[in-house]
C-alpha cells in the first residue's frame, strides 16, 4: 500500500469518528437513542444515548431486546411487545408513547420509530429505529395546560394596583374587560373606574376607600354594580387590602353568574311562600265564589241579568285564584291542542280595544305566521300569560305615546319542528339593566300604587314553564322591550281532529239517578249552599259537617244512600280517608264525589280524576257528577 493510499484510509478513517462524533453529540441534544437489530444473528446495536435513556452502562451492559422490555413500565410492556411484531413485518411503524420505569424510580416517556428492511427475496434483514425522550415536552404542555386552566379560572378577576393618596396607576387587561374595555382604553384612575360604576353603588364604595386610606392597613370586601361600555350589568366583589400604609391592592371578582343564581333561589323560595299562601286563598275564595254561584243559579229564575252579573263576578274571582296558584306552581291544567297564532290574533284584538283611547299606540299583528306550529296548551292560562305580557308593553308606551306613536308588535314563527315562537315587542323606553335583572321577581314593580301587583311577567313565566317552555326578557333602555315565549309544536293533526270535533252543546240538568246524598263539608256556607243546590235538582240530601258525624250517619242510613259528596280537606281526616273508613265497614254508597277549592292540591292527586269537581262549579256539572255510570 502506498503513502497517498495510507493517507486516505488515515483520512477517511478520522471523518467517520468526526461524524460518530457529531452524530453522539446530536442525538445527546435532542434526546434520542438509535438502535439496529440483525435477523442472521440476532444481534442488537444500541447507541451511547440509547443506554443512557434506558438506564444502562454501555462498558457493563449488554444491549439486547429482552434488556430493552426490561425497562419498559409493566402497564405498557404489552403494547411494545405488539409493536415489535409489528417491525418485523416490513415497513415503517410508528409506536404510541410509553413509558420507561428505571432502577432508580424515575419515569420517562418516550416516542419510538422504527421499521424492517427485507432482502430480495423478502426475507428479513434487520431492523432500525429510535427512540426519543419526550418527558420534557410533555412536562411543558402540562404547565401550559395548567397555566391556561389558571388564566380560564382567573379570566373574569381584575387587578388593580396603585398608592391611596394617589390614582391607581394599573389595571390588569381583565380589569379593563369587566368594564367593557379594550385594554389601555383609558387611563387607570378613580375617576375612570367611577364612569362604570353604577351611580347608586358609587358612595358606598368610595367610602370604603376613604376608610381605608384612613386606618392605612386592613382589608375590606365591597359588592357593586358595573354598567359596561359594551352594555349590560355586571356584579362584581371588590376586596381591598393596604401594604405598607400606602399601596393599594385591588381583587375585581365578576359574580354577575353567582348573584344571578342567588337571585332564582330567592325567587323560587318566594314563589314557594306564595304557593303556600295561594294554596290559602284560592281554597277560601272558590269556597265563597261556590256560594255566590249558587245564589246565581237561583236569582237566575227571576232575573237574569243579575246572575249574569253574579256569574261574571264568580269567573273573575276564580281567575284570580288561578293566578295565585299558577305563581306559586300549583293549580292544575287543562292541555289540549291550540292555535298558538289564533290565541295570539285574540289577545291582539284585547288589546286593541283596551287602547283605544289612546290614539297614539297601535297594535300590529301582521307579524303572526300562518305557519306557526300548533302546541299543547291551557289556552285560558296561556292567553292570561300573554295578556299580562301585552299589558306591560301598553303600560310602558302610555309614558310615550303622548310625544309620539308607539306600536305593539305580535309575531310568530316555527323554530325548526319542534318549537312555536311568539315574540310581543314595544318600541317604549325599555328598561334599565337593574330593573331588568328584577323583572321576574314577584311583587316588583316599577309602577305606581294601584298600578300593577307586580305579579304579571312572574306568573307568565310560571305559566310557560308549566307548558314546557320558556320565557325571556330582552330590553335596553331607549329600545323598547322584546319578551319571546318559545313553546313545544305539537302535531298539526291534533288541532285539525281539535277542530272538526262537535262542539259542547249547552244541555239540560239530568233527572236524579241517585235520589239520597250525603254532603260533608266542615265549612257551613258551603254545605248548606250544596244542599240548596240537590234539593232544587230534586235529591234528598243528609249533611254533616264533620267525618265523625258523618260516620254516624251513615250508619244510621246503612243500604239506603245513593251517593256521598264529601269535601278533600276537613278537619278529623281527609275524604280520601272517610271514604276508605265507609268502605271497609260496608257503609259507603256507590257513587263518590269530592269537592274541593284547591285544583291540583296534592290530595287531588289521591283520587281518580271523574270523581273530582273544583270548586266554583255549577249546578249542571254537579247533576252530570252524579249520574256519571261507574
Amino acid at each position: 500500500m502506498g503513502r497517498d493510499d495510507r493517507l486516505g484510509d488515515s483520512q477517511r478513517g478520522m471523518r467517520l469518528e468526526q461524524r460518530e462524533t457529531l452524530l453522539a453529540d446530536i442525538e445527546q441534544h435532542i434526546a434520542l437513542g438509535t438502535w439496529v437489530w440483525h435477523a442472521d444473528d440476532d444481534s442488537v446495536y444500541w447507541s451511547d444515548e440509547l443506554f443512557r435513556l434506558l438506564g444502562y452502562d454501555p462498558a457493563v451492559d449488554e444491549a439486547s431486546i429482552e434488556a430493552y422490555w426490561a425497562r419498559v413500565h409493566p402497564d405498557d410492556l404489552e403494547l411494545v411487545k405488539s409493536t415489535w411484531s409489528d417491525y418485523l413485518k416490513g415497513g415503517p411503524t410508528e409506536q404510541k408513547e410509553h413509558r420507561l420505569l428505571l432502577p432508580s424510580g424515575d419515569v420517562r416517556y418516550v416516542q419510538p420509530y422504527g421499521h424492517a428492511t427485507l432482502t430480495n427475496d423478502g426475507q428479513l434483514h434487520k431492523a432500525v429505529g429510535s427512540v426519543r425522550d419526550v418527558s420534557a415536552e410533555r412536562e411543558r404542555l402540562r404547565a401550559l395546560r395548567l397555566l391556561r386552566g389558571v388564566e380560564a379560572a382567573y379570566a373574569e378577576i381584575g387587578l388593580i394596583e396603585g398608592s391611596v393618596n394617589a390614582s391607581e396607576r394599573w389595571w390588569s387587561p381583565s380589569t379593563y374587560r369587566l368594564f367593557g374595555l379594550e385594554d389601555g382604553e383609558v387611563e387607570p384612575s378613580p375617576e375612570s373606574m367611577a364612569r362604570f360604576v353604577h351611580p347608586d353603588d358609587q358612595p358606598a364604595l368610595f367610602s370604603a376607600r376613604a376608610t381605608l386610606a384612613q386606618s392605612k392597613s386592613g382589608q375590606l370586601t365591597i359588592d357593586f354594580r358595573v354598567l359596561p361600555k359594551s352594555g349590560g350589568l355586571r356584579y362584581c366583589r371588590g376586596v381591598a387590602s393596604m401594604v405598607d400604609g400606602d399601596k393599594l391592592h385591588v381583587v375585581v371578582i365578576d359574580i354577575t353568574e353567582q348573584h344571578a343564581l342567588r337571585e332564582r333561589l330567592a325567587s323560587a323560595e318566594q314563589l314557594e311562600a306564595v304557593g303556600r299562601l295561594a294554596g290559602s286563598v284560592a281554597h277560601d275564595i272558590n269556597n265563597l265564589m261556590m256560594v255566590v254561584n249558587t245564589i246565581a243559579g237561583e236569582v237566575g229564575i227571576t232575573n237574569p241579568e243579575a246572575a249574569e252579573m253574579l256569574g261574571e263576578t264568580v269567573r273573575r274571582a276564580s281567575g284570580l285564584a288561578r293566578g295565585l296558584l299558577a305563581v306559586g306552581g300549583g293549580g292544575k291544567y287543562h292541555m289540549r291542542a291550540t292555535s298558538l297564532r289564533e290565541l295570539a290574533l285574540g289577545v291582539a284584538r284585547r288589546l286593541e280595544a283596551m287602547v283605544g283611547q289612546h290614539g297614539n299606540i297601535i297594535v300590529d299583528a301582521s307579524g303572526l305566521s300562518e305557519d306557526t306550529p300548533a302546541i299543547m296548551a291551557d289556552s285560558e292560562r296561556l292567553e292570561q300569560a300573554l295578556l299580562n305580557v301585552a299589558t306591560n308593553a301598553r303600560d310602558a308606551l302610555r309614558d310615550v305615546s303622548d310625544q309620539r306613536p308607539g306600536t305593539i308588535t305580535f309575531s310568530s314563527r316555527p323554530i325548526g319542528a319542534s318549537i312555536a315562537q311568539l315574540v310581543i315587542s314595544d318600541d317604549g323606553p325599555g328598561m334599565a339593566p337593574d330593573v331588568l335583572a328584577r323583572a321576574f321577581e314577584p311583587f316588583f314593580t316599577t309602577k305606581t300604587v294601584g298600578g300593577g301587583s307586580g305579579l304579571g311577567l312572574a306568573l307568565a313565566r310560571a305559566t310557560v314553564e308549566r307548558h314546557g317552555g320558556t320565557l325571556t326578557v330582552d330590553s335596553h333602555r331607549g329600545e323598547g322591550t322584546r319578551v319571546t315565549f318559545e313553546l313545544p309544536a305539537t302535531d298539526a293533526e291534533a288541532l285539525a281532529t281539535l277542530d272538526q270535533s262537535p262542539r259542547q252543546q249547552p244541555r239540560d240538568l239530568r233527572a236524579p239517578v241517585a235520589r239520597r246524598v250525603l254532603v260533608v263539608d266542615d265549612d257551613d256556607m258551603v254545605r248548606g249552599a250544596l244542599c240548596n243546590v240537590l234539593r232544587r235538582l230534586g235529591y234528598s240530601v243528609y249533611e254533616a259537617s264533620l267525618p265523625s258525624r258523618a260516620m254516624s250517619m251513615a250508619r244510621e242510613h246503612k243500604g239506603t244512600l245513593d251517593a256521598l259528596i264529601c269535601d278533600l280537606v276537613m278537619p278529623e281526616m281527609l275524604g280520601p280517608a272517610l271514604v276508605a273508613r265507609l268502605r271497609e265497614d260496608g257503609l259507603c254508597p256507590a257513587r263518590v264525589v269530592f269537592v274541593t277549592g284547591y285544583a291540583g292540591s296534592a290530595e287531588a292527586m289521591l283520587v281518580p280524576e271523574d270523581t273530582v269537581l273544583y270548586k266554583p262549579f255549577s249546578m249542571a256539572q254537579l247533576s252530570d257528577a252524579l249520574a256519571h255510570e261507574d
